[in-house]
């Protein structure tokens, strides 16, 4: 098993897929627990959000990278410099690309859809 981690994107590409658990999850009960947390908490911050309204979408996106990074890299990873500037990247990569403002509508999609399954 590999010790080097997906990056935020990575994460927002597997999310809006659908699919689980994550590569290097799988039979790691720890981080496939993980994953599950993140996404329940990924899905209760997005109750509110049209996938289909870009303002909504816009307004969501760096909370979201938030979520994922604190939950992939833990509490620290909000204060260190170097996740600051991968943060940042991530984030400005999401907002000008449109294969990636497509992925994340695609991600919320997923999100909330998972949260109505759960619910039910």
């Amino acid at each position: 098993m590999s010790n080097q981690r997906p990056s935020l994107i990575d994460i927002l590409r597997h999310i809006a897929s659908g699919v689980a658990p994550m590569p290097g999850h799988a039979g790691s009960p720890a981080r496939e627990a993980g994953e599950i947390v993140m996404k329940r908490e990924l899905a209760d911050l997005l109750t509110a959000i049209d996938p289909d309204d870009r303002a909504s979408l816009e307004n969501i996106r760096l909370p979201m990278l938030r979520k994922i990074l604190l939950a992939e890299w833990g509490e620290l990873a909000l204060s260190d410099p170097s996740m600051q500037v991968m943060l940042r990247a991530a984030d400005r990569l999401v907002a000008v690309d449109p294969k990636m403002q497509e992925t994340l509508r695609r991600a919320v999609i997923a999100l909330k859809s998972q949260q109505r399954v759960a619910e039910t």
